[in-house]
């Protein structure tokens, strides 16, 4: 990740703009009608968990690479020789289209070395290679749940980190690579670090929702359904002549709080696909 704290900033802005989407719904909701409270409700209601959520994580990131460029935390550090990069970079292509591998991760593609030294950095839980900063955690986005050593024959060594990124829009995750060249002079410094991180992978376990994903979606489908109750609570009441501010917050909050879980079950169904049988043995 590149400028981490402009990304934080540019997240937190979606997140207040998804907040006076939700106030704008509040106050206009007579004007707006109910499919279209209802469509912008679910747009700024989902708009300010995921821009917190992913502005927490740039924030998180810029303070993280800062106090790394300050030295603080930090494990080892060397420099791959503009010659040696560019080796790592034609394996690093090559390795993203071998069967089984995953592809590099994103923000950015090695750059071209240019006639100049590449630095890495690494902290106790991040790397900065090539002026990237990648978070190295476990239980965490983007995760870390593999390290390996690549032995190519036509490049430097290299460290490998098997991480899950978000997908995206639509949800879910994807699974990509990160890969550190360690040239021979830092190669000791490389072992070390390879070490300390394999030591923090534990045994692989398969979430919830990927063992289980009826009974996820079910749970999403059950508070949809009580989102919607409370929905028709508001509304029969309204019907009623009831014009208090009861009424219309919980015909308002039903409607946003259906909207959300219905979201979220919808990522769970996309992310696990479970109507795909499973392969036997």
């Amino acid at each position: 990740m590149r400028r981490p704290l402009r990304k934080a900033a540019l997240w937190f802005a979606l997140s207040l703009s998804g907040a006076a989407l939700v106030v704008f719904v509040v106050l206009a909701f007579d004007s707006l009608g109910e499919i279209g409270a209802l469509i912008l409700g679910t747009l700024g209601s989902t708009a300010i968990p995921v821009g917190l959520v992913f502005g927490l994580m740039s924030l998180l990131a810029g303070l993280g690479e800062s106090r790394l460029r300050r030295g603080i935390g930090m494990i080892a550090r060397w420099q791959v020789t503009a010659r040696d990069w560019e080796a790592f970079r034609v394996f690093d292509a090559r390795r993203a289209k071998e069967a089984g591998a995953h592809a590099p991760a994103p923000a950015p593609a090695p750059a071209p070395a240019e006639g100049r030294a590449v630095d890495v950095l690494f902290g106790r839980k991040q790397v900065i290679v090539d002026g990237s900063y990648h978070p190295l955690r476990r239980w965490a986005l983007p995760e870390m749940r593999g390290v390996g050593w690549l032995l190519p024959p036509d490049a430097v060594e290299c460290i490998e980190f098997d991480l899950v990124y978000p997908r995206g829009r639509y949800g879910g995750t994807i699974p990509m690579s990160l890969r550190i060249p360690v040239p021979r002079e830092a190669r000791e410094d490389g072992v070390r670090v390879f070490q300390r991180f394999k030591a923090k992978v534990p045994a692989a376990r398969i979430g919830l929702a990927f063992r289980r994903p009826w009974l996820v979606i079910g749970w999403g489908l059950g508070v949809t359904a009580a989102a919607l109750l409370v929905t028709g609570v508001g509304w029969l009441l309204q019907l009623s002549g009831d014009e208090s501010l009861t009424a219309m917050l919980l015909k308002l909050i039903g409607i946003l709080s259906a909207g959300g879980a219905a979201f979220f079950t919808l990522i769970i169904v996309l992310a696990t696909k479970p109507w795909r049988s499973k392969p036997r043995g």
